[in-house]
């Protein structure tokens, strides 16, 4: 067994390598905005003498961003298989992770933890909650960690935004749109007779998990730093009880 205070040190590492993954992830976007990755179309409409205005797609997202968010995930989940192999001395046990309570309990892993370190059993049961809405997330992060396991990448739904497009109308009337790009669809704006764009804009871009995921359609960015947060909590609790420090047992439910 390594030195207790290298077990926590190193997990803490691992969550803050998972940030390091968000901060590329940033830089991943902002590449991405700078690029001509959309562009306005004037075309006709499906009426006599109408226009519309369409905004598309001319490159897609890069195939980094699912895979990045796949290790952030990853790191943070195995920072907790690193704790509990390294305070149990059992170099083939991870965190029990269930969907309920009761699953947890009778989880295969559960079960030596409970024989040879009863209170420890009992911490993980009550303090880091390893089940759906458990106060730390750590269900839904293990979820995530599964399902980037078994589909090579993420689900996630990508959407191009042009925000603040200036148009004039045949009468000479301006206003200001705005477009979205998203999988198999893109907004129009329908006008009668000629149209010209003023002003293109400017890009955004919005990146959400998919279908089936514990998060679906919750922003990527911002659910990432939120489990990156409570990760060093859930490691900081953990650290309070190995060595014996007090703390007060919340038993909250954390509403997703």
């Amino acid at each position: 067994m390594t030195n207790s205070n290298r077990t926590f040190k190193d997990a803490r590492s691992k969550a803050q390598w998972a940030k390091r993954h968000i901060y590329k992830l940033i830089d991943e976007y902002h590449a991405l905005l700078g690029s001509d990755f959309t562009r306005l179309i004037i075309e006709d409409d499906f009426g006599p003498g109408q226009k519309r205005v369409k905004a598309m797609r001319i490159k897609e997202s890069p195939p980094s961003i699912p895979l990045i968010i796949g290790d952030a995930v990853h790191n943070l989940r195995t920072a907790f298989d690193y704790i509990v192999v390294e305070i149990t001395g059992l170099d083939w046990i991870a965190l029990p992770v269930g969907k309920t309570r009761d699953d947890v309990s009778h989880h295969r892993h559960y079960e030596p933890i409970k024989k040879n370190m009863p209170k420890l059993a009992t911490f993980i049961v009550d303090e880091i909650q390893p089940y759906q809405r458990g106060q730390f997330l750590l269900w839904e992060l293990s979820e995530l960690d599964r399902m980037d396991k078994h589909r090579l990448i993420l689900p996630t739904s990508n959407q191009a935004h042009r925000l603040g497009v200036e148009i004039e109308d045949q009468s000479g009337k301006r206003t200001t749109k705005w477009f979205t790009i998203g999988d198999g669809f893109s907004t129009t704006q329908t006008f009668l007779g000629p149209v010209k764009i003023h002003n293109e804009g400017s890009s955004a871009l919005s990146v959400r998990f998919g279908p089936g995921t514990p998060f679906n359609d919750q922003p990527v960015l911002e659910t990432l730093d939120r489990f990156s947060e409570l990760a060093l909590q859930a490691i900081e609790r953990f650290e309070r009880f190995h060595f014996g420090a007090p703390y007060e047992g919340t038993g909250a439910m954390r509403t997703l």
